[in-house]
């Protein structure tokens, strides 16, 4: 996907709900004051900017993507934080690193055995009582909504939302739920690092 029409085709995929959606995971992150923050597959770094607004000067933002594209982009909107190049299943960063890991529409462009890879590197680079969050398609309830989340995915069929949660589980991760979303097709489900 072209880097330059990644903004405009999240906002019409969200029906113009890509903020609210953006200070719904946060919120669902928890995200404040020093936080240490991860956004894995931030493409052009619209919630990596979001984070690095909410968590001040002293914390640290990093965005990681696979598209180098992508980071050229996030990195000429987005200011005061740093991108890396990568893959969510071999993250480049030590043990215990980050406060929060989101993996914001990411999982369904990775099969099962690569989505279990990048939800347990995501639980070890979170710090005891860090929390991970995933964004990714629910379960589509009609038949307009299958023809959606169809169209949207690219022809591929979606993980669903107790997908998540059990992949979350399956990591590592505790205290696993679902998170309020503004965008129907989505789900929002967050996971703590034990202390």
């Amino acid at each position: 996907m072209l880097a330059s029409l990644y903004g405009p085709l999240v906002a019409v995929l969200t029906l113009g709900r890509a903020g609210s959606l953006r200070a719904a995971t946060l919120a669902a992150a928890g995200v404040g004051p020093g936080d240490d923050v991860l956004d894995v597959g931030c493409a052009t770094g619209q919630l990596t900017g979001a984070a690095r607004a909410a968590v001040g000067e002293d914390a640290r933002v990093t965005g990681l993507d696979a598209s180098a594209a992508m980071l050229d982009r996030a990195r000429a909107r987005t200011g005061r934080a740093e991108f890396v190049q990568g893959e969510a299943q071999r993250l480049p960063f030590p043990t215990a690193s980050f406060d929060v890991v989101v993996l914001s529409l990411v999982l369904h462009y990775l099969d099962r055995e690569q989505a279990a890879a990048a939800l347990a590197e995501a639980r070890r680079v979170l710090r005891p009582g860090g929390r991970a969050v995933v964004v990714d398609f629910a379960r589509a309830g009609s038949a307009a909504g299958h023809v959606r989340a169809h169209l949207m995915l690219h022809g591929r069929a979606a993980a669903t939302a107790p997908d998540h949660a059990a992949l979350l589980t399956a990591s590592g991760l505790t205290d696993v739920r679902a998170a309020p979303c503004p965008v129907k097709a989505l789900a929002i489900t967050r996971g703590t690092a034990e202390r």
